[in-house]
């Protein structure tokens, strides 16, 4: 097959290979450069093309939160889960990083649903107080809402804790830590005087 080229080098459009090109541009690092010198155009076609086309350009970040949305549907069926969950989810997943492993599941979701729970506790208590007011009597006593509210924070530690998102505990298990966080968070302080006093936070 005769390929035409013109004074540049660059090939006809028609004689681009511009499937082959989608490949690429959606499934590699490939830069707009390389890409146009591997199929003989120039970087602005590519991307008038690209548009044109509605390709999708390559994005490792994009594809790794996606394949892990997908793992996530297995366990957020019924839709137990809500938005902030989901994100949260996410972001321990980032923070764990290669110490991350699937058996870990069951503790992160329990911590993204934990959370869920605080913020919606939290901002219940926010209106509400912490002390209620018994209608019979006129006494003081502390909101069942805010005693529940503790119930989840008490969670939130422990299962951060076994999950190394506390600074003290990344250390006991020996992952590494950026020089920001080798100061002690209000995390681990938190988590620390829980664990040192056997009470509930």
């Amino acid at each position: 097959m005769n390929v035409t080229t013109d004074n540049l080098g660059y090939k006809e459009y028609g004689d681009i290979d511009w499937e082959s090109m989608r490949w690429d541009y959606e499934n590699s690092k490939i830069g707009m450069k390389k890409l146009g010198a591997k199929y003989g155009t120039y970087p602005m076609q590519i991307s008038r093309e690209a548009k044109k086309r509605k390709w999708i350009k390559y994005d490792p970040i994009k594809i790794a939160l996606d394949s892990y949305k997908s793992k996530l549907a297995v366990v957020n069926p019924n839709g137990i889960l809500n938005t902030v969950a989901v994100r949260k989810i996410q972001e321990i997943v980032e923070v764990l990083g290669d110490n991350y492993s699937p058996v870990d599941e069951p503790l992160v979701v329990m911590y993204a649903k934990n959370y869920q729970r605080y913020l919606r506790l939290e901002s219940i208590v926010d209106v509400e107080g912490e002390v209620a007011i018994s209608p019979k009597t006129g006494a003081t006593y502390l909101s069942p809402t805010f005693v529940a509210l503790q119930g989840v924070i008490s969670n939130m530690s422990k299962l951060g804790d076994k999950l190394g998102l506390s600074i003290a505990a990344r250390s006991r298990i020996g992952m590494s830590l950026t020089p920001e966080e080798k100061t002690k968070s209000l995390f681990d302080l938190v988590v620390e005087i829980s664990q040192d006093n056997d009470v509930d936070v």
